[in-house]
């Protein structure tokens, strides 16, 4: 199922960089340069994607992680290939300029779809949502009438605790971020 999600990803931002009424069905594309000269986009551009994709289905980069440490790797962390793949995406969001905007489009997405739920479940009163940046717990869940805490972001909650403290918020002294 991953690789068929990661293949039709793939295939939609390849199809959307092609020229209007290009038909792939009566001119398929063959190769990566053949690709890159119909798109105007560089072979390097499909390759970002590529790795983006790679990343953002849970499947890690990091060539260390498929040696002998990642196996020493799984004995404490439950899939450090999943833990090192979000930072992954952003690092390849923010370092390639072919990822750039799927990338961006990804992480908005993930961190939408966590917000939205925790905010729902803490509206229909099924937990209570830590919403301060301030808080260690920022981005956490509570179960009601328990002090559990899960973390719905799988582990990126530090990532989505940084971006909300860079936020500007209004004070008494006008803007300022935590």
């Amino acid at each position: 199922a991953g690789n068929k999600i990661r293949n039709e990803s793939f295939d939609a931002v390849v199809r959307d960089w092609l020229p209007k009424g290009y038909d792939l069905r009566a001119n398929p594309i063959n190769s990566l340069a053949e690709a890159a000269a119909i798109t105007g986009k560089s072979e390097q551009d499909f390759r970002d994607i590529a790795l983006l994709y790679n990343a953002a289905s849970g499947r890690s980069n990091v060539k260390w992680l498929q040696g002998n440490l990642g196996r020493v790797l799984n004995i404490a962390f439950w899939a450090p290939g999943w833990v090192t793949s979000i930072p992954e995406v952003a690092v390849r969001t923010v370092g390639s300029a072919g990822a750039r905007k799927e990338g961006a489009r990804i992480l908005a997405g993930y961190f939408g779809f966590v917000a939205g739920v925790e905010t729902l479940g803490d509206m229909t009163g099924i937990w209570d949502a830590e919403l301060d940046p301030r808080s260690s717990n920022f981005g956490k869940i509570r179960w009601k009438g328990t002090q559990t805490y899960s973390d719905p972001t799988l582990g990126m909650g530090i990532i989505f605790r940084t971006v909300a403290q860079m936020v500007p918020t209004p004070g008494e002294k006008g803007w300022h971020s935590y």
